[in-house]
């Protein structure tokens, strides 16, 4: 297929119930489908959605906000979001956060060796935290502070760590091209995997653009991303908040939201029953990647017809 759309669209019938009726989920995970055909165009659609599904139903109820939770932010210099749109949503869920941002006479390389440090504390540290990056990007850099990939890379697994398990960590990238930054970055950490000290999990990430798409913002006096905007709107202004935010929020009603980017929702007996495509280049459906476990690359391996599971990357798209 040319397109997700035709594929979402073609692939249906091949999907078992309940899934084949449910258009909502399908349209959620269909991206991630598509992508691993992409290699293995001889799978079955059917077995690789559920194995997908059953990765979202386990993810869910992970934590990337609330009490015990850490968090480290990067902000955007110049006209980026004040620090305090960081530490006032940590605390409404009895969290706390480290902020960086390029302010005054700090230069951008000082700020980002700051927050460098700041996450290669985390990583060995071995307790949850939620890094935030908020900014432009590029493929292979956060392009705010001119961050390589490869530089994120070393401070997530620093060579005195006893071992390199990034289970407690969720990375969010809200910038251009932070789906292919993600993908980018798990192959950097996995670059940097020995028999001696194995990569033995790869941290969640959650990335605010789609693969080859640039991220959007409302530019006035700050520079504010669409998808931060809406998880702002969503798990902090209205009211009431859950008591934590999960994966499952992002899951849910902020992919949601990002979904009405570029497209407009068609109405059938008051309901909606589907969605028209009007600015293609608005769209940026924001993408969960979820680390694998052993376990779960033997299984996809087997759905792909791969014989050594090891060749799996050690994350998945899970829509």
């Amino acid at each position: 297929m040319e397109t997700i759309e035709q594929f979402a669209e073609q692939a249906r019938a091949a999907l078992p119930p309940p899934l084949s009726s449910d258009q909502k989920l399908w349209r959620q995970i269909a991206p991630s489908v598509f992508w691993l055909l992409h290699d293995q165009a001889d799978a079955p659609v059917g077995d690789l959605a559920q194995f997908v599904v059953g990765l979202r139903d386990r993810a869910k109820g992970r934590i990337v906000l609330g009490p015990g939770v850490d968090v480290v932010a990067l902000l955007d210099p110049a006209r980026g979001l004040d620090p305090k749109q960081i530490t006032t949503l940590a605390e409404a869920y009895g969290t706390v956060a480290a902020v960086a941002k390029q302010e005054g006479s700090q230069t951008l390389e000082a700020v980002g060796d700051d927050f460098l440090s700041a996450v290669r504390q985390r990583a060995l540290a071995e307790s949850p935290a939620t890094m935030i990056v908020l900014g432009h990007g590029l493929p292979l850099e956060i392009q705010s502070y001119g961050i390589p990939v490869a530089r994120l890379a070393d401070a997530l697994m620093p060579a005195d760590a006893a071992s390199h398990d990034l289970s407690h960590l969720t990375l969010i990238f809200d910038d251009c091209y932070s789906a292919d930054f993600c993908l980018a970055l798990t192959g950097e950490l996995e670059k940097r995997a020995t028999a001696a000290k194995p990569l033995v999990s790869a941290p969640a990430m959650i990335a605010g653009t789609s693969r080859c798409r640039v991220g959007h913002a409302n530019v006035g006096a700050k520079f504010v991303p669409h998808f931060w905007a809406e998880v702002i709107e969503l798990l902090y202004i209205r009211t009431p908040r859950p008591k934590v935010i999960t994966l499952g929020d992002f899951l849910g009603r902020v992919d949601n939201a990002m979904y009405g980017y570029g497209r407009r929702p068609v109405f059938r007996s008051g309901m909606i029953s589907g969605y028209q495509l009007i600015d293609p280049e608005m769209v940026q459906d924001p993408v969960i990647f979820v680390p694998l476990t052993a376990e779960d690359r033997e299984a996809l391996a087997k759905i792909l017809g791969i014989e050594d599971p090891a060749k799996l990357r050690a994350v998945l798209d899970i829509g």
